[in-house]
């Protein structure tokens, strides 16, 4: 797989595991991100698992961590961010 789709699956992955801290109307945007190419991602990879958590979570800072394994486990791609935490404004 081309390393600019993982980039961008990777920026969907982990801003899905940050919405789980946020409360409703709140934003994550990344402010940057990292990923870490152990191997390839090719055809003969096959099915791979993504795995996704925050790692760190301040009033106005989260990080969140992707781990991206094939089926024997082998990890792939590793990815962190940063992102702001933008609260939404109270009605």
């Amino acid at each position: 797989m081309h390393r600019g789709r993982i980039g961008t699956l990777r920026n969907s992955w982990m801003s899905c595991a940050l919405h789980t801290s946020l409360q409703p109307g709140d934003a994550d945007p990344a402010r940057e991100f990292k990923v870490n190419f152990a191997a390839a991602v090719t055809t003969r990879t096959g099915e791979v698992r993504v795995e996704n958590r925050v790692t760190s979570r301040g009033r106005r800072i989260a990080t969140a961590e992707m781990r991206l394994a094939d089926r024997a486990g082998t990890l792939v791609p590793l990815g962190t961010t940063p992102c702001a935490i933008l609260q939404a404004e109270a009605a």
